[in-house]
């Protein structure tokens, strides 16, 4: 039996609402476009042609300020922490970042362009009732994304066939912009709400 099967478990939907609400209200000239520091996340894979590396610099995702609630939200709590989970989606995300890419032992710096037309995500998280704080996000698992579009730049007109390499690069790598998302988001939110003290009003929508 699971430890949680004692606990009331009690619909959540306005207080996620607000705290989306404060959050991008707060937030918002940080939000759009929100950077992305030190983005950094190094993979190999063989393929027909030679080992082909991909290595993501710096850069910004636009967009985050549209995050809204999709469907019900839950809210449980135990031993001072509220656990909570939910299902968040966004619209007309764009991130643009540097990337490195090696193939055929040369190295190019070109500008990778990323176009989602819509993304949901559940996630599970959980906070101290007492202070708003010690959030922690235990899971963020993007669930439908749309519309993904990948555009390189920065390659000089007679190396179009180095573009198309490089797109079949990128596209043999088929959950390389679903992982990248979810940790960019995962990371950064958690970056985000660490300096921000949630609202402790919940005891107005919610009755834990």
């Amino acid at each position: 039996m699971s430890s949680y099967e004692h606990f009331k478990i009690v619909e959540g939907n306005q207080y996620i609402d607000d705290l989306l609400r404060k959050l991008t209200t707060k937030y918002k000239s940080r939000l759009h476009p929100y950077i992305l520091w030190d983005t950094i996340k190094s993979f190999q894979r063989k393929m027909i042609f030679p080992t082909g590396e991909l290595r993501l610099l710096t850069g910004f995702i636009a967009g985050l300020e549209t995050l809204s609630r999709i469907g019900k939200s839950y809210m449980m709590k135990k031993i001072g922490t509220v656990h909570a989970t939910s299902r968040l989606g966004a619209g007309d995300l764009h991130s643009r970042f540097q990337m490195i890419t090696t193939f055929m032992q040369c190295r190019f710096l070109v500008t990778v362009d990323v176009s989602i037309s819509f993304i949901e995500a559940f996630t599970y998280f959980s906070f101290n009732i007492g202070t708003g704080k010690d959030f922690i996000i235990h899971e963020l698992q993007i669930t439908d994304l749309r519309g993904l579009r990948i555009e390189v730049c920065n390659l000089r007109p007679l190396n179009k066939i180095i573009n198309i390499v490089l797109n079949v690069l990128l596209w043999s790598f088929p959950n390389f912009v679903r992982k990248q998302v979810e940790d960019q988001l995962k990371r950064n939110t958690m970056k985000i709400i660490r300096a921000f003290q949630l609202p402790m009003q919940m005891e107005k929508c919610i009755y834990l």
